[in-house]
């Protein structure tokens, strides 16, 4: 591929998802062309925060009045490349970009055989074959975040509960792994989705994935419209026949608002190789501090490679952590508890419950624990405590819950 279709198709998809440059290293010197240099530097430099392409257009034109022309914008915006290939695009420009460096250089060393210009050559030829990954950054980098922190308001995490927000020091932040762990039946898929559905309402331009490995899609949607709606959970099994017209009307208020949301709802058995291949692509396709990914459970997760139960699941709970911090993204992992906990008296959960191995503690910025306030079930409505018992970032503690279990919908207790 030539290098100026190379510049096009890099350009072209980050004008789509200009967000991709949160995961994916482009460097504006890669770049022949002057316009697309300077865009594609700005777009860096504002860690591309854009939520589209009118607002990337109208920031940067804000800077650049005379850069680029109207028909420059109009290629672009008629423009697609494929974000699916993106990360090959990128290296593909790189190597590039190295190759004709190398060329360059080895040309004038040949020319003039100098100390300076053999050292270019060799300078050159390091870069051309050094790895991908990305040095730590340097003390002065880390310094100057924290000058900038100093003096600018932290931005808000992901915002769901606020009982919730205030453990979590003002919700949930990009980085982080939350594993919450409850014994069956007592709410972990209804709180996940109580956590998607506050989120959504406290939260604009958000992108959520639901990755449910034991329930349906349609089990889903309705848990939620359910709990939208106030309407008994069971009566969306048959709503023709088990609604009245108010509720009806209520239930279709709720798919009104469903519609809205960008959530994701995965229900086959995926490997964490899938998985992960899902939440890259729509991570990149978000703005930066607007995206969460739900794993429902993290025990029901396999891989692509040959290896016993618990040396899975610690493959599969590192590579999740390193996709958080890669991405720079929150992920909730709902997990088993290990059978020991049925043979105490008090089934309060502790870290020691989680299932298989000691490696999802490890992994986890934040461990909670769900479990009933009463021993015996209510069938309408259940006391529920969240334990958070750890948590790198933010506090411990207890927030409760009132599980109105008819409709699926939670609430933080008074």
């Amino acid at each position: 591929m030539l290098g100026t279709e190379l510049e096009n198709n890099v350009v072209l998809s980050l004008v789509d998802s200009p967000s991709l440059v949160q995961t994916n290293r482009i460097d504006p010197d890669w770049f022949n062309s002057p316009k697309l240099s300077v865009l594609v530097k700005f777009v860096v430099d504002q860690h591309g925060d854009f939520s589209n392409f009118i607002d990337l257009r109208t920031k940067f034109t804000r800077y650049n009045p005379t850069l680029m022309a109207d028909d420059d914008w109009q290629t672009l915006a008629n423009s697609r490349s494929s974000k699916y290939k993106f990360e090959g695009y990128v290296k593909e420009l790189r190597d590039h970009y190295w190759r004709s460096q190398f060329t360059q250089a080895a040309q004038n060393a040949s020319l003039i055989p100098s100390a300076e210009n053999i050292t270019k050559v060799k300078d050159v030829l390091t870069k051309l074959q050094e790895p991908e990954d990305e040095p730590e950054e340097s003390m002065a980098d880390l310094s100057n975040d924290l000058e900038y922190r100093l003096t600018h308001k932290t931005e808000d995490g992901i915002l769901t509960y606020q009982s919730v927000d205030d453990l979590l020091n003002h919700g949930m932040h990009g980085g982080q792994q939350i594993v919450i762990g409850a014994r069956p039946s007592v709410g972990k898929t209804a709180f996940s989705l109580n956590l998607i559905r506050k989120m959504f309402e406290r939260n604009p331009n958000m992108k959520a994935d639901f990755f449910s490995l034991e329930m349906s899609a349609v089990s889903i949607h309705d848990r939620l419209a359910a709990a939208l709606s106030e309407i008994n959970s069971k009566k969306f099994i048959n709503p023709f026949l088990s609604m009245n017209d108010t509720d009806k009307a209520k239930a279709r208020e709720a798919n009104k608002v469903l519609n809205q949301y960008d959530l994701g709802i995965y229900n086959k058995k995926m490997s964490v190789e899938k998985i992960t291949k899902t939440i890259r692509q729509r991570a990149a396709e978000s703005q930066s501090g607007h995206y969460l990914a739900v794993v429902d459970y993290l025990q029901l997760v396999d891989t692509d490679r040959r290896m016993d139960k618990r040396s899975e699941i610690e493959y599969v709970s590192r590579t999740f952590k390193k996709l958080t911090t890669e991405l720079n993204i929150p992920i909730i992992l709902l997990s088993q508890l290990s059978r020991q906990i049925e043979n105490r008296d008090k089934k309060i959960p502790v870290l020691s419950d989680l299932r298989e191995t000691g490696a999802i503690e490890q992994d986890a910025n934040v461990v909670g624990f769900l479990y009933r306030e009463n021993e015996e079930p209510d069938p309408v409505l259940d006391p529920i405590v969240f334990n958070v018992q750890k948590n790198r970032e933010g506090s411990l503690g207890k927030v409760r819950f009132n599980f109105y279990k008819p409709t699926q919908k939670m609430e933080a207790a008074l």
